[in-house]
């Protein structure tokens, strides 16, 4: 391909990513997206630990969605948001074993039967800009050795598990060729745990516990 062909190619891509990112900012966005955080601050900053209970969490989302629910729900596809995800801190892979020294000060992470690693992730379309998300490492749970642990080839420790909490974020959506701002509760990984079931008979039936 030519120089020219390669001009023309170019070209076309800036037009299109142009018109792909087509959305304009209302006049008073900076006011809206104050109002927004004010209304965090003073309303839901003080009741974040009633999140992780299922029907506060389920209350609350209720209302946001009464609050902000607007007459035009187009939702605009011609729009296009950045979004990255990069690991900051920790291991993603699980490893088969897993030991501890005794002169090095290890992370809960780390030394946790489930462990897990952080990425910082970015959404342009959401403020704060980055989070910092935990992953479970491993899918299945560790089981303990003497100076470590291992994995389970035969699975039967339990499984890994995400623990959340909910935290309210400030979300921009583009409606028709303009933004949006509302407030909603977005679940936020800060570790992992290791959920165990544990089949045993009682009075002649089967029961299922589930134990972390």
């Amino acid at each position: 391909m030519d120089m020219k062909g390669v001009c023309i190619l170019v070209l076309l891509f800036a037009f299109v990513n142009t018109v792909l990112s087509e959305c304009h900012e209302p006049p008073n966005a900076e006011e809206i997206k104050q109002n927004l955080q004010n209304v965090i601050k003073d309303t839901y900053l003080n009741y974040m630990s009633f999140f992780n209970i299922r029907s506060n969490l389920d209350k609350v989302t209720r209302q946001l969605n009464a609050t902000f629910a607007v007459t035009n729900t187009t939702v605009s596809s011609s729009y296009k948001k950045q979004t990255y995800i990069s690991r900051l801190y920790g291991e993603s892979k699980c490893k088969k074993r897993r030991r501890f020294s005794a002169v090095r000060n290890h992370t809960t992470s780390e030394m946790s039967s489930c462990p897990w690693y952080y990425n910082l992730e970015f959404d342009s379309d959401r403020i704060p800009l980055t989070v910092l998300k935990a992953r479970c490492s491993c899918v299945n749970c560790l089981v303990p050795m003497r100076n470590g642990y291992k994995r389970d080839p035969n699975s039967a420790g339990g499984y890994c598990q995400e623990v959340s909490y909910h935290m309210p974020v400030i979300r921009r959506d583009c409606v028709g060729e303009e933004f949006r701002y509302r407030i909603v509760i977005e679940n936020i990984p800060v570790g992992c745990t290791c959920q165990r079931c544990n089949r045993k008979k009682k009075q002649g039936k089967r029961t299922l516990a589930v134990t972390s």
